[in-house]
């Protein structure tokens, strides 16, 4: 019974060895691989931080592409506006002057008389004056049909017929007319019709016209801007347009440019300015920018439609301003944020190695807590094996005890013997003999004999003899 107790004490602390050791495998995080905080934290937050960079610089690039593109409409628009008007004033001008000759006795009898040299010699002084005080540049004398008498500018060129706009609308309104119109040359010229009246019959007109070089220069100064009129080649005679550059005496490229010559230019250099864009562009819509760029300044330009008297669309009104200041800002911020990009990519280097340095020590410790775990599962191992062990030594031994109880009937309370014969009274009351007794309650089978003592006694005569 002892070694039974010692068996089962054994078992219960076993068991109670083996509990705490379950408990701590299911809630121990180390015995699963340890997280890589990095992957799993700093390369989403190195994600989301250049993700979160380029849209910003995406949205901030395009909100000053907007700004700059809706000033730039406002500016070209305004100096579009002004444009028209600067020439609605020249060509008011243009008319009051030419009212001052329709009063010269000296001129209108000469063109009565149709005598083109005396006309030629009075009109010649009037016009070297204008041309030197207004540059004022052409100088004609129509009759009603539109033929041209004179031309005090060109005095060999006369009697052609003038189809012009502003010729067709004086005719027709009896009223002055004005406007710009393309000549065979390729240049502009603002141009004013005064319809000649003497006696109220209508003998001719005068015309007066200053082009639009000469125009230019006084709008850059006024408006500060540039202006650059691009003509398209489908509205010029190539012979012609080459003849007239010949006939000023300068050298004209048509073919600088696939679709365009350049009329006149505020921008002394607009051909290397202007290559990139003419060349890539057939035709402009309105409210196109695009800038232009060389070592000295940054331009943006936008074009517009350029009409003439009739309402034609000849060619291309590009007017620049200056954009080098904010070019110069916009490569500021530009550099502004690359370095502070490089300035967080750093920081965020610098972080993301230190908690490389932080796993490589947590992973140290994980080795050293996973070979401890691994030694304890060891021993726990060994434990159950001799728990085990003993577990099969207590079996075994409780069945041989079991077997054991099992062969044995224990008597026991008080047992009424006789003192003389030791005979034993029996549960109904009867005497019974102990052989007998002991053999009903239990599995025990008597032989008889005699002790030593009683063998004696009885054989004592058969020792005598």
């Amino acid at each position: 019974m002892g070694y039974y107790g010692i068996a089962i004490f054994f078992y219960l602390r076993l068991d109670r060895l083996e509990r705490p050791t379950k408990f701590k495998e299911g809630l121990n995080p180390m015995t699963n691989t340890v997280p890589h905080l990095r992957s799993r934290m700093m390369i989403p937050i190195g994600l989301g931080f250049l993700i979160l960079c380029v849209l910003g610089i995406i949205l901030t690039y395009h909100l000053q592409q907007r700004l700059v593109n809706n000033a730039t409409a406002d500016r070209i628009n305004s100096a579009s506006r002004l444009f028209y008007q600067f020439l609605n004033l020249e060509a008011e001008n243009l008319e009051i002057k030419s009212t001052n000759y329709l009063y010269d006795p000296a001129l209108q009898a000469a063109f009565l008389a149709g005598d083109r040299a005396t006309l030629l010699q009075n009109a010649l002084p009037a016009f070297k004056r204008i041309k030197a005080r207004y540059d004022i540049t052409h100088f004609y004398f129509h009759l009603p049909d539109g033929t041209c008498f004179l031309r005090v500018h060109d005095p060999d060129r006369h009697s052609d017929i003038i189809y012009r706009d502003t010729m067709i609308q004086a005719q027709s309104t009896g009223a002055p007319a004005h406007g710009i119109e393309l000549g065979p040359l390729g240049t502009f010229t603002l141009r004013a019709v005064t319809p000649w009246f003497s006696e109220g019959k209508l003998i001719g007109y005068i015309e007066l016209g200053k082009e639009i070089d000469q125009l230019a220069p006084k709008l850059h100064n006024t408006l500060g801007v540039e202006f650059i009129f691009a003509i398209n080649k489908k509205n010029l005679d190539r012979t012609l347009w080459e003849e007239g550059m010949r006939a000023m005496g300068t050298t004209g490229n048509w073919e600088l440019y696939p679709y365009h010559i350049i009329a006149t230019s505020t921008l002394p250099d607009h051909p290397e300015l202007l290559k990139p864009i003419l060349n890539e562009h057939k035709d402009f819509h309105q409210n196109t920018f695009f800038d232009l760029t060389d070592s000295k300044q940054t331009l943006r330009a936008g074009c517009l439609p350029l009409r003439d008297a009739g309402g034609n669309d000849v060619g291309e009104m590009i007017i620049a301003s200056d954009f080098t200041s904010f070019a110069i800002n916009r490569k500021m911020f530009i550099i502004l944020i690359v370095v502070t990009t490089i300035l967080i990519s750093t920081i965020y280097l610098g972080i993301y190695l230190y908690i490389g340095w932080q796993e490589g020590k947590i992973n140290d410790y994980h080795a050293k807590l996973s070979a401890e775990i691994d030694e304890h599962k060891k021993t726990g191992q060994e434990l159950i094996r001799h728990r085990d062990q003993l577990d099969q030594l207590v079996t075994e031994r409780t069945a041989e005890l079991e077997k054991a109880l099992a062969e044995v009937k224990v008597l026991s309370g008080f047992l009424p013997i006789c003192a003389s014969c030791k005979n034993i009274r029996n549960d109904d009351g009867s005497w019974e003999q102990i052989e007998s007794y002991i053999s009903h309650h239990s599995d025990m089978v008597f032989s008889h004999g005699y002790c030593p003592n009683c063998a004696k006694e009885i054989y004592a005569d058969f020792r005598k003899t």
